[in-house]
C-alpha cells in the first residue's frame, strides 16, 4: 500500500525545491552528511559525480553561512541540521533521526528512482531504511578505510566499546541491506566480500580527475620565488596531515635523499592536528630549511603546486592499531595528470591508483629507506621520471576521468534498479 503523502508546509516546501532540479528525469536522491565547500576525497568524488548524474539532488548537513537551499555547479543542494549531541548516547542519535525524517519526507513526495549514499554510516543506513519503506533501490559508496577499521573480528578499543560494537554491527548490516555497493578500488571490494557481502552486489568504480584542469605546466615564477624554490628539486605531498598518509616517513627519509640530491626541498600542503608532530619531527632532524609547510591549500592553487613538483610522494601505510589506511588516493591521479611521477604506499587501494613501475613507484610506507631509494631514483633518473609521468597522464585520459567514473556509477545504479 502506497503511504499517504506528507502535506505539511515544510514537507511541501522541501519537496518543491527538490523537484525543481529533478525535471531531467533521473530522480537520484544523494545523501551525504558533509558536502562542498567542505573538502575531502570522498566529498570531491561525490560532487564530481553529482555534476554528471542527471537530476542528482543532494541532502546534506548545514554549513555555517550557507543557505538551506542552493545550486552548486548545477547540483541542487538542500541542507539540514545534523548535529551530534554530547549529552545523548549515542551522540549521533539526533543526527540519524533528523536525517531519516527529512529523507523520508522528501522521498515520499518526489519518489526518486534511486538513493545514493556517500558513506555507509550514517547515509547508507538512512538510505536503506527509506528504500525499504518506499520500494526505492539504495546504493552505497564504499571507500575502504571505514571497512578496514571495522573489520569483523577486529579487537574493540578500551574506550566506548558499546558504541564501537554498535557502529560495527550497523555498518555490516547496512552493507548487507543495500541493493548495490560501489567500491572505489578492488581492495575495497575484497574487504567487503571477506566480510560476507555477496560479491555480485559490489561494483568497482574508481574516482577520477580532470586532465584539462590538471595538466603538465611550467613552474609559476611568483610561487617559486615565494617558497624560495629557485634551483631546487621539489618533493610534494598534498592532503590532510595524518599519520597514515606518510608525511612523517618522507621527512625521516629526507636526510638520505639529501645525501644524493642536496638541493632537494620537501613541500607539504594540507591541514590537520598531525601537523604539530610533523613540524617537531622536521625540527628534531635539523630539516627546517628543507621542509616547507603550506597549511591548508585553496583548491585553485592545486595545479600550480603540482607544477612545482619533480616528485609527488605520499607513501601511505596501514596503521597497525586502528587498521586505518588509504582507500584510493585521488591526489595520485591529479599528480599523474600533471605528468608528475609519484611514489605511493603499497597499501589499501593505492595499487589501483598507481600501477607500480608503469605510472609510479610503490613502496613500503613504513620503511624510510625504501621511500628514500624510490624518491632518489626519480630525482636522478630523469628519463624514468618523464616516462612514468607520461604514462600516468595517458592512463588518466584513457580511463580515469570524472566522466569515466560517472558512467560507471550510473551503470551500477541502473543495475540496482532492475
Amino acid at each position: 500500500m502506497k503511504p499517504a503523502p506528507d502535506t505539511s508546509p515544510g514537507a511541501l516546501r522541501d519537496a518543491e525545491t527538490f523537484a525543481a532540479g529533478n525535471r531531467s528525469g533521473a530522480g537520484l536522491l544523494v545523501l551525504s552528511e558533509v558536502y562542498i565547500p567542505i573538502r575531502g576525497g570522498h566529498v570531491v568524488w561525490l560532487h564530481e559525480l553529482c555534476k554528471r548524474l542527471a537530476g542528482a539532488q543532494v541532502l546534506t548537513g548545514q554549513t555555517d553561512g550557507l543557505p538551506t537551499h542552493q545550486m552548486i555547479d548545477g547540483v541542487n543542494v538542500t541542507r539540514l541540521r545534523l548535529n551530534r549531541l554530547a549529552f545523548v548516547r549515542p551522540e549521533s542519535l539526533f543526527l540519524y533521526g533528523n536525517f531519516l525524517r527529512v529523507a523520508l519526507r522528501l522521498s515520499r513526495q518526489v519518489r526518486p528512482k534511486a538513493i545514493l549514499a556517500a558513506r555507509v554510516l550514517p547515509e547508507g543506513l538512512i538510505g536503506s531504511v527509506v528504500g525499504r519503506l518506499l520500494g526505492i533501490p539504495s546504493i552505497v559508496l564504499a571507500h575502504g578505510e571505514e571497512i578496514s577499521g571495522n573489520a569483523k573480528g577486529l579487537a574493540l578499543g578500551r574506550r566506548r566499546k558499546w558504541t564501537t560494537a554498535l557502529k560495527r554491527s550497523l555498518l555490516w548490516r547496512t552493507y548487507a541491506a543495500a541493493d548495490a555497493i560501489i567500491g572505489n578500488a578492488h581492495f575495497t571490494k575484497r574487504l567487503l566480500v571477506e566480510g560476507g557481502i555477496e560479491e555480485a552486489k559490489v561494483a568497482v568504480v574508481h574516482p577520477g580527475t580532470d586532465p584539462v584542469r590538471f595538466r603538465p605546466a611550467d613552474r609559476d615564477a611568483a610561487l617559486t620565488q615565494q617558497l624560495a624554490l629557485e634551483g631546487k628539486r621539489v618533493i610534494l605531498t598534498l592532503g590532510r596531515l595524518t599519520e597514515r598518509k606518510g608525511q612523517d616517513m618522507t621527512i625521516r627519509a629526507l636526510p638520505r635523499i639529501l645525501q644524493a640530491v642536496p638541493e632537494c626541498v620537501y613541500v607539504i600542503g594540507g591541514g590537520g592536528e598531525y601537523g604539530r608532530h610533523l613540524r617537531g619531527l622536521a625540527a628534531s632532524l635539523g630539516l627546517n630549511s628543507h621542509v616547507r609547510f603550506l597549511g591548508e591549500v585553496q583548491d585553485e592553487m592545486l595545479p600550480k603546486l603540482y607544477a612545482l613538483a619533480d616528485v609527488f610522494a605520499m607513501p601511505n601505510r596501514k596503521l597497525p592499531l586502528s587498521n586505518d589506511l588509504e582507500g584510493f588516493g585521488i591526489v595520485f591521479l591529479e599528480a599523474g595528470a600533471c605528468g608528475v611521477p609519484v611514489v605511493g604506499g603499497r597499501s589499501g587501494g593505492v595499487p589501483d591508483a598507481v600501477i607500480d613501475g608503469q605510472t609510479g613507484l610503490l613502496v613500503d610506507g613504513a620503511n624510510p629507506d625504501e621511500i628514500a631509494r624510490a624518491v632518489i631514483r626519480l630525482l636522478t633518473d630523469r628519463e624514468l621520471a618523464r616516462s612514468l609521468g607520461l604514462k600516468a597522464r595517458q592512463r588518466v585520459q584513457a580511463e580515469l576521468t570524472w566522466e569515466h567514473s560517472a558512467r560507471g556509477v550510473q551503470a551500477a545504479i541502473a543495475r540496482a534498479g532492475h
